[in-house]
């Protein structure tokens, strides 16, 4: 059983490299290709639209999300830019204290007071060198922190940039999307129209059809009312003979005309 299927996948692997480097493949990926298109064209412009206007919507999710992170790094650079801020007063004031003691030793003072306390000359100088060690120590944290805050700072800009942009490229959708749909919308009307302007056609010409077979109407009767003014239509001639037998009856005539 594990042989079968084994040398099933392996066919399977060797008929899908052959049609990734035939002609065959490519055969396949042009067909399926323009399956793809035919299947898109199918799909009616109204239903896209209204499609397009979905995912327009579904970007409100998406934007409330960065919304979020980036307010959230807001304020992770906020506190990170108040550390840098403290961090230099704290060094402002280590380097205060240091000029102070530095400068007493150097005027000859033989005790220094410190934090309240007295110290002789000797532990002045060990204080004055281990304050020496915080500052150099703290202005490197100063200077890390400085570089993190600049990176920081110049993404937060970026992701800002981002947000708005993706803010004006929504709105800019939603404008594309309703001025489309207006467009398409003069365009059904302008083909309901059109199929009204066929059906005026076609009862325009029962109309002139109706004024046809009336002016017909209208000449018949006109030619009967012509023939009654004019008498009648016109008698057939009489033969001879009969017009002859007819005076012989009228005048009394007893002689009898021969045809």
């Amino acid at each position: 059983m594990l042989k079968k299927v084994v040398a099933v996948a392996l066919g399977a692997i060797v008929a899908i490299y052959v049609l990734s480097h035939t002609t065959a493949g490519s055969y396949v990926s042009t067909a399926w290709k323009q399956i793809r298109n035919d299947a898109r064209q199918q799909v009616s412009i109204k239903f896209e639209i209204e499609r397009l206007k979905n995912e327009v919507t579904r970007l409100e999710p998406d934007i409330s999300r960065n919304r979020s992170a980036v307010a959230a790094e807001k304020v992770e650079v906020d506190n990170l830019r108040d550390e840098v801020k403290n961090l230099k007063a704290k060094v402002e004031e280590q380097k205060a204290e240091a000029r102070r003691i530095s400068t007493e030793l150097k005027n000859g003072a033989t005790a220094v007071s410190f934090n309240g306390r007295e110290f002789s000359a000797d532990d002045a100088t060990k204080r004055l060198d281990s304050i020496l060690d915080s500052v150099e120590s703290s202005k490197r944290v100063v200077a890390s922190r400085e570089r993190i805050l600049a990176v920081r700072e110049k993404k937060l800009e970026t992701n800002l940039k981002n947000l708005f942009a993706m803010r004006d490229e929504k709105q800019k959708l939603e404008e594309q999307l309703t001025e489309l749909e207006a467009t398409y919308s003069e365009i059904q009307l302008q083909q309901t129209q059109c199929r009204h302007q066929f059906d005026d056609s076609r009862m325009a010409n029962i109309k002139q059809s109706l004024e046809n077979l009336r002016n017909r109407v209208k000449v018949e009767k006109a030619d009967v009312e012509l023939q009654n003014d004019l008498g009648g239509p016109s008698e057939k001639p009489k033969a001879n003979g009969d017009v002859l037998r007819r005076a012989d009856r009228v005048l009394g005539d007893e002689k009898v005309v021969e045809k």
